[in-house]
């Protein structure tokens, strides 16, 4: 009988003893899982969205129409190289057309370099009437800062300021800019200031489409060159042969364009 009693009093304890411990083994098991399982959620939380602008762009340009106003500068008498206005699109009058790299920030300013070229015919101002359509090409290279106005979603519109400088070479005998000219030509160098309003809209994360109206300010110095000029006419200050050998002030020029642009994101 004591024998039994015992046996029972030692079985009763064992299963004290065992209790808890059981508890801990269970509460161990399920810190295990619920650490296995917060590892897997984190497997799968979608990383943050990365940014859309924050990389390079390569992009290419044309200008489908562009209106221009031309002013002399220093002002003087209006007269066939007075003030004039035109309005000018590729295949008429003119073609301007550019390319550029640039590189985003956080989303919300792309910084970058443009370079523009240009050609046009019957256009420019010349020192004086000309028998034939002026002749001109141009070269520009100007910096640019883009500021985005939405920084998300598919269509990013942004306002633009830009400066640089830039010149071109004028002739006025039918010949070409490329050529020399005998009837002489017109060198311009020109700072500009601009100033644009528009967006890109992509059609994948790699491509964009790109409007804008741009507004372009230049002042415009002109050195004639050619034949040597009459000394007598020199005495007599005939503007036909003044400024040659320097850039003098000439003109000032006031553009607004339409331009039509493609992005590379990269």
């Amino acid at each position: 009988m004591e024998v039994r009693v015992r046996a029972t009093a030692t079985l009763a304890v064992g299963l004290l003893m065992a209790t808890p411990l059981r508890h801990a083994d269970a509460a161990s098991t399920k810190i295990g899982v619920d650490h296995r399982q917060s590892g897997l959620d984190a497997a799968f939380v979608p990383d943050r969205p990365r940014s859309d602008l924050d990389r390079f762009r390569v992009h290419l340009g044309l200008d489908l129409a562009t209106w221009v106003r031309q002013t002399p500068w220093p002002r003087s008498s209006p007269g066939a190289t007075g003030p004039s206005d035109d309005l000018a699109f590729p295949g008429y009058r003119r073609a301007g057309f550019g390319f550029g790299i640039a590189h985003g920030f956080a989303d919300a300013v792309v910084v970058g370099l443009r370079i523009d070229y240009e050609a046009t015919w019957g256009l420019h101002r010349t020192p004086q009437p000309a028998e034939h359509a002026p002749r001109s090409l141009g070269l520009s290279a100007m910096p640019y800062v883009e500021i985005m106005m939405v920084r998300q979603g598919p269509v990013r519109p942004f306002v633009m300021v830009r400066s640089g400088i830039g010149g071109s070479t004028i002739t006025t005998d039918s010949s070409s800019p490329l050529q020399s000219s005998v009837g002489g030509t017109l060198s311009l160098l020109y700072p500009t200031l601009g100033a644009g309003l528009g967006a890109h809209a992509f059609v994948t994360p790699e491509i964009s489409i790109d409007s804008s109206v741009t507004v372009d300010h230049r002042w415009e110095y002109a050195r004639q060159s050619g034949p040597a000029p009459d000394p007598a006419a020199v005495a007599m200050g005939d503007e036909s042969v003044a400024g040659r050998g320097r850039h003098d002030a000439f003109g000032r020029r006031l553009s607004t364009s339409l331009v039509f642009s493609v992005s590379r994101w990269f």
